[in-house]
């Protein structure tokens, strides 16, 4: 600290500002502190404080950035540990930077297709979803022909069978089907062992028809009995099918009988 605090303007030859001169100085060469004040109360850095920056500006990245050379358009980027290097940075980068919103950057960059409703051109590439998928996920033409190609396999299903009207004394039904494209195609087989006063079998379909289907015709066809073909049409409520045959008689005309329902229909 100093001792006398004339205030004296700079150049000062009074001996007292000499005297606190030697105290401020030796403050500044020896002390541990970051900064002292001189005699007229300004705050001058310290030897170790001018030191310690020295040292700061001697470590490998600092180093790194000194020896870089800059031009226009540069910008500097680490390649390793205290090691950079120089990129250009063009035109549309400072613009695309510059925009503070997403719809700027839309703008920065004009072939980028919107997130809503988005139109692409050229010939835009996706991976192709297994067979089968069924979610979100898009589709692809590849994919779209492997479901045309695929092999699906027939999948079995509970089927009751009832009469249109009277009583079966003894019948089972059992039925399969695949779905594709929104199509059921469907197999089912009615066995009447004793008719009773069972007529025109009808049996619940895997799924229901599509509206405006009622009365769709699959082909039936009966063996044993009085053998005859005919259809088995969906019924009103689009989730069951009723046999008869072409010329409207009972399929199921005599014990012993089986029925074969084959086709197919749109599915709701």
């Amino acid at each position: 600290m100093s001792n006398y605090n004339t205030g004296n303007l700079v150049p000062s030859s009074d001996p007292r500002d000499l005297d606190d001169n030697a105290t401020i100085l030796d403050n500044l060469m020896n002390g541990t502190a970051d900064e002292y004040p001189d005699r007229l109360g300004a705050q001058r850095k310290s030897y170790k404080a001018i030191e310690e920056a020295a040292d700061a500006l001697t470590t490998p990245n600092v180093v790194a950035f000194g020896a870089l050379v800059g031009s226009a358009d540069k910008v500097p980027y680490f390649i390793g540990a205290g090691a950079l290097s120089l990129a250009t940075l063009t035109a549309l980068a400072r613009t695309f930077n510059a925009a503070t919103d997403a719809a700027g950057q839309a703008t920065a960059l004009p072939w980028v297709a919107p997130k809503a409703s988005p139109t692409f051109t050229g010939t835009p590439l996706s991976t192709t979803p297994a067979v089968g998928t069924n979610t979100t996920q898009i589709a692809t033409a590849a994919m779209v022909q492997a479901e045309i190609a695929n092999k699906r396999a027939w999948t079995t299903y509970s089927v009751t069978v009832t009469p249109s009207s009277g009583t079966f004394t003894s019948a089972s039904a059992t039925g399969r089907y695949m779905v594709a494209f929104g199509v059921a195609y469907v197999q089912i087989t009615i066995t009447i062992t004793t008719k009773g006063t069972g007529t025109f079998p009808q049996v619940n379909l895997p799924f229901p028809a599509l509206s405006g289907s009622a009365n769709y015709p699959l082909h039936a066809l009966a063996r044993g009995g009085n053998p005859n073909s005919g259809t088995a049409a969906i019924n009103a409520s689009l989730t069951a099918v009723t046999t008869r045959s072409y010329n409207d008689t009972d399929l199921a005309s005599a014990d012993a009988v089986t029925i074969y329902i084959n086709g197919s229909y749109p599915v709701a």
